[in-house]
């Protein structure tokens, strides 16, 4: 009979070998990233013009809009250039700068990347926030451009919790802008919860008054400085486009100012321009192409108000459609 101590050990050893097996099969099944398999093939099978990176930004429309199609379709349509999209949920700058490391497998390379700048998301309150990182595509994408599948993060994340760890560590920490502290992120999203949606009822828009005006300080007031992650993120992704002699054009994406300062005040506006400043000398120090569409578009043309995305109607697509498409015309 064996004893228990070599059980123990043959058990050890049959779990070393096959839980990274099983990892593994789950990781092959179920996380493939579709804007990774698309943006391979893509560029695999032909010269396209455009890489054009975004978030639900570009494709989001509002429920009274008859044509539907996103920033990205628009400015081809616009532009006459061929696209590759590559637009997540939400917007991480993180997520770019792994897109862009598959290009060095492709047969063909853009002739041009476009790279949104949303200020909503260059913020404290959603540059450490777990879920923005996107953990398993970005251990995918990583999978399919290097070739090495780091399984010990894969079970961390897709079965012992360890995302849920750090949504809830980030929950309880502390948000502080310019010296003032405003509660927790848990605290500050109850706060500021608002039940319906007002997008077409602007009469219903000024009863959450109080609740609009913590969002626009939230997601917008956090000072920018150079040294934040987001400007690490954005410089990686620039970097490895150069290597490869790819040109890059950024964008500032519409911010409700209007609104931003109904419910704010000229702090609102102050702020924002501030780090308007900050993103444009980074671009400039950089020599990276920018346009600054930060102030395109009036309030009716935004939609899901009640969370202040930036997600715009048909009409606020379209306009950020054309401003590109006659930046990209001017390009050397």
């Amino acid at each position: 009979m064996i004893s228990f101590r070599k059980f123990f050990i043959l058990l050890l050893i049959v779990g070393s070998v096959s839980l990274p097996i099983l990892i593994a099969v789950d990781f092959l099944w179920n996380q493939k990233d579709t804007y990774t398999e698309s943006l391979l093939q893509t560029f695999d099978k032909r010269q396209t013009d455009v890489l054009f990176f975004g978030d639900s930004s570009i494709r989001f429309f509002g429920s009274r809009d008859t044509n539907k199609s996103g920033i990205d379709l628009l400015f081809q349509s616009k532009s006459g250039l061929s696209v590759c999209s590559v637009a997540n949920p939400g917007y991480s700058a993180v997520m770019y700068s792994e897109y862009v490391k598959l290009l060095d497998k492709t047969k063909y390379k853009p002739k041009l990347v476009i790279i949104p700048i949303n200020l909503r998301s260059f913020t404290g309150s959603s540059i450490r926030r777990p879920a923005l990182n996107f953990p398993l595509r970005q251990i995918y994408i990583r999978y399919r451009s290097k070739g090495v599948f780091e399984w010990a993060d894969y079970l961390k994340f897709r079965f012992l919790g360890y995302e849920d760890t750090l949504t809830d560590y980030w929950k309880d920490q502390q948000v502080i802008y310019d010296g003032k502290e405003l509660g927790t992120h848990r605290s500050i999203q109850e706060q500021s919860r608002i039940p319906e949606s007002f997008d077409y009822n602007p009469e219903r828009e000024t009863l959450y008054a109080k609740q609009l005006g913590i969002k626009f300080r939230y997601h917008y007031m956090a000072v920018l400085a150079e040294d934040d992650a987001m400007f690490g993120y954005i410089s990686d992704t620039i970097n490895v486009l150069n290597k490869m002699k790819i040109p890059v054009l950024c964008y500032i994406t519409p911010v409700n100012y209007i609104d931003g300062k109904k419910y704010v005040g000229d702090d609102f506006v102050r702020r924002i321009d501030k780090n308007l400043a900050t993103v444009q000398y980074f671009m400039k120090k950089r020599q990276i192409n920018i346009i600054n569409l930060s102030k395109q578009l009036q309030p009716s043309e935004f939609i899901d108000k009640r969370d202040v995305y930036e997600h715009y109607t048909f009409v606020g697509r379209s306009l950020i459609a054309e401003s590109l498409a006659k930046a990209v015309a001017t390009l050397p």
